[in-house]
Parts: structure tokens; sequence; C-alpha cells
């Protein structure tokens, strides 16, 4: 899945415990998705990174904010929770062809 590049202001890392804490203007980048947070957790146990603090996703397919979002780094899946908003941008045949359909089904892919 590639490699996600973290960086901040602050951070303590316990190799023992295998995690690390960021605070301050965390940014994490991997593929082609941009995360900013005020902190971020890592939890080498569970092969996480929970991002929490006005939480952005950004990239290119949608864009997405959250109190708390969880980055499952076995499958590079994302979980937002609390006071999630989106917005997926969708290509611009499927929004010329929503003109014409009373429903759109919106590709996970």
């Amino acid at each position: 899945y590639g490699a996600v590049e973290v960086e901040s202001a602050y951070g303590a890392v316990e190799r023992e415990k295998e995690s690390a804490r960021l605070w301050q203007e965390v940014r994490a980048v991997f593929n082609d998705k941009l995360m900013l947070a005020h902190e971020l957790t890592y939890d080498g146990g569970n092969n996480t990174l929970t991002m929490s603090g006005d939480v952005k996703l950004k990239s290119p397919q949608f864009n997405c904010t959250a109190a708390r979002m969880l980055l499952y780094l076995d499958s590079m899946r994302i979980l937002a929770q609390d006071g999630v908003t989106a917005a997926v941008y969708l290509p611009d045949q499927v929004l010329a062809d929503q003109a014409l359909a009373d429903t759109v089904a919106v590709p996970t892919e």
C-alpha cells in the first residue's frame, strides 16, 4: 500500500510500546491523500493511526472533515467519526447523466 509520511511541530515516540503521539499541525500524506489534524496517535499493536481535532482529508476524488479519523495501515481504509461531512467529486459524465436519472450510483473506486 505504500508509506504514510507524517510530520508535526511536536511529537513523542515510545519504541517499547510501539506507539507515537504527534501534535500541533499534524500532516499525513499517503497515496493521493492528505490528512490534516491537531493530533495523531500511532498504535503499532493495532496497526492504526488515529487523527483527532478538526481532521481534514483531501483527495482528488473527495474531501471529508470529522472530529476523528482512523487509518487502518494494513488496508489503508479510513473510518471517519463524529461530525462527519464529505464532498464526493464525480466524473463529468456521471454529473451529466445525473440530470437524466432519478438516482445515481456513485462508484466506490
